[in-house]
């Protein structure tokens, strides 16, 4: 929350508790007041929201296709995840799936991108379940579904473009390959790391391009760090 939400909502706190003080306290007054400070506060989280939105596009990388299908490339799930958790946090959002089962035709996933000042915002696919190939029972095909969109839904809300690792002039983040280059950290060291982060004597980015981390490991990072 930005100083200037902080004193809207230290005002209207403030006049309402004039009001009990002085024995005047008018219940509509307050219930508008309550109101006005709540559309204020929806209104300078969405601020926030497009604010923080516009500078974390800036470091969100092209992410290169590394795993094969039977005709193309596609980056992996994992890959993406990996790439933009640390950024993510950097700017205060976390992203989170829910699915929805229409029927036994079809499963809708939808991806949510939320904020730390409350502003949320939401894209969804829905794709069918039947089975691409004979090799695949329906539950395969269901969760090849379902990791299907949410690839696809959170390089929509996030604006992440793929490409093949000899595209893009050399310039495509190749997630496996970089974590190859870099030692993993253990739970010790990132706990110091942690405590850097948040004094401002390291930064994430700097974390994560000297360390291979693990899932859980950029998810306490998210979790963890409050700066």
């Amino acid at each position: 929350m930005n100083e200037l939400a902080t004193t809207q909502e230290n005002s209207a706190i403030s006049v309402i508790q004039q009001m009990v003080t002085s024995g005047n306290f008018d219940v509509s007054v307050a219930r508008e007041l309550l109101e006005m400070q709540k559309d204020f506060m929806k209104q300078q989280g969405i601020i926030n929201y497009n604010n923080d939105f516009a500078l974390m596009s800036k470091e969100i990388p092209v992410i290169a296709r590394t795993k094969k299908t039977h005709t193309t490339f596609y980056a992996p799930l994992e890959d993406i995840v990996k790439a933009v958790q640390p950024i993510l946090s950097k700017y205060g959002f976390s992203i989170s799936f829910t699915t929805e089962q229409q029927g036994l035709e079809a499963v809708t996933v939808n991806c949510i991108l939320q904020h730390k000042d409350g502003h949320s915002t939401k894209t969804a696919l829905t794709l069918p379940t039947k089975a691409v190939n004979n090799s695949m029972n329906a539950m395969q095909a269901i969760g090849a579904a379902i990791s299907y969109g949410k690839r696809y839904t959170i390089c929509g809300i996030l604006n992440i473009a793929t490409a093949q690792d000899d595209d893009n002039n050399g310039f495509a983040l190749n997630v496996r390959a970089e974590s190859a280059k870099k030692p993993p950290i253990d739970d010790e060291r990132l706990t110091k790391a942690i405590e850097s982060i948040n004094s401002k004597a390291t930064t994430i980015s700097k974390v994560t391009s000297s360390f291979t981390l693990t899932d859980e490991q950029l998810i306490r990072i998210g979790k963890e760090v409050t700066v």
